[in-house]
């Protein structure tokens, strides 16, 4: 099997098709891509793409990566209930959305966009590696239903003092990282964060927080 896109032939092997840095601007001039039924991998990644559309048909796909492309809006994704790692990362995303369907989702990639707010990932229940680096939020909430989350990259920029730590910019006592398992040193600017204990803290917050022994944070924005 293959796909063709401005005269060049490019084979699909084992399931896997890699169309990374080929110039692409529409996924639908790729030729033969629909018929691509038991297409498992497919990499767009590095292409000049704007528009997700022209792979609803793709229903196998389990790994999906749209990394550095020209993106603006997640769609045309809702057939693709068998995705288990969708890269979306170097994009012009403003917003999550598009994605309510997608329950089988292990693995989101959501760094260097325009994200101005955590939201629209309530369904992705078995989500276990966020990373949403690099995006121009400063609340952190929505993620109280991820409760299979392992690994969380938020990459806020970090600043560390005697009177606590800011993370972009929201004050955090030094006490609330040791309660989080937030590994942390002067020189690195990526906490690492136990994201069970970080989804545990919003949810005491949002519903038990007088009793929440976490509830003294109370300048940390979650909701």
């Amino acid at each position: 099997m293959s796909v063709t896109y401005k005269g060049k032939r490019f084979k699909v092997k084992k399931n896997r098709l890699n169309l990374r840095g080929k110039g692409i601007d529409k996924i639908t001039d790729i030729g033969g891509l629909n018929e691509l039924t038991d297409l498992e991998v497919l990499n767009l990644s590095k292409n000049n793409i704007t528009e997700i559309d022209g792979i609803e048909k793709l229903k196998k796909l389990k790994i999906l990566k749209l990394n550095k492309n020209k993106i603006e809006k997640i769609e045309g994704l809702e057939n693709l209930t068998n995705l288990e790692e969708l890269w979306l990362n170097y994009n012009k995303i403003h917003k999550i959305e598009g994605l309510n369907l997608l329950i089988n989702l292990r693995k989101l990639v959501l760094s260097a966009n325009l994200i101005h707010e955590i939201e629209g990932l309530d369904n992705l229940i078995n989500l276990i590696s966020l990373d949403i680096d690099n995006n121009p939020f400063h609340e952190i909430k929505g993620l109280e239903r991820l409760s299979n989350l392992k690994d969380l990259n938020l990459g806020f920029y970090v600043t560390i003092s005697h009177f606590g730590v800011k993370i972009g910019t929201t004050r955090i006592p030094k006490e609330m990282f040791e309660a989080l398992d937030m590994k942390i040193k002067a020189s690195e600017s990526f906490p690492r964060i136990n994201a069970q204990k970080f989804v545990e803290y919003c949810l005491h917050k949002k519903e038990n927080w007088k009793d929440s022994p976490y509830a003294k944070w109370y300048d940390f924005k979650f909701y």
